[in-house]
């Protein structure tokens, strides 16, 4: 008798990277669109969300250790004042 697997415990199939599962909370309409696509394009819910997690969301480098307290190499320096509109009362 053998003893099941946890459900995230899967293999990958055809050597692409392990997945895990994530919780989402949407608006009832933006989830009937995301089923609906699926459904029309035949592509599971999971496969998209990655794709356009890949296709959109920037690619963020952080440091080995997390707990160095250098600076990131993402955020930009700028040495410019911000020059804030003064508001005048017409």
């Amino acid at each position: 008798m053998s003893t099941p697997r946890p459900r995230d415990a899967k293999t990958p199939k055809g050597g692409a990277s392990k997945s895990s599962r994530l919780n989402l909370r949407v608006e009832n309409h933006a989830r009937q669109k995301l089923l609906t696509h699926c459904v029309m394009t035949g592509e599971k819910p999971g496969k998209l969300v990655s794709s356009w997690i890949d296709a959109y969301c920037k690619k963020w480098a952080l440091p080995a250790d997390l707990s160095s307290r250098g600076k990131s190499v993402d955020r930009q320096e700028s040495t410019e004042e911000v020059k804030v509109p003064s508001a005048t009362a017409a």
